[in-house]
């Protein structure tokens, strides 16, 4: 059985999509989990222990990290748009 990506596109880029999200989502968790140094997940255990002396100071790597998953999905839109011509039967308005 051959993959066609014609039919492959359409289901392709949404799945995608989410991944990628999730994958930045999936990277702090696992930062968190294992104490890595320097890390998002790591920055955020620390400035949730001093939450009592600022307690906006959690939220900055937070938005972050929610930054770098949409830029994520928006690329990964980006590759949908240059992927435009090999959709079929998909509405595209």
């Amino acid at each position: 059985m051959r993959l066609r990506l014609q039919a492959a596109v359409p289901h392709l880029l949404p799945a995608l999509r989410l991944a990628a999200a999730s994958a930045v989502v999936g990277a702090v968790v696992a930062e968190v989990s294992i104490g890595l140094r320097g890390g998002i997940g790591r920055m955020l255990i620390q400035l949730a222990g001093q939450a009592s002396s600022d307690p906006a100071a959690p939220w900055a790597p937070t938005f972050g990290t929610v930054a770098m998953g949409l830029v994520a999905a928006f690329g990964v839109t980006l590759v949908g748009v240059a992927l435009h011509r090999f959709r079929r039967g998909e509405d595209t308005a």
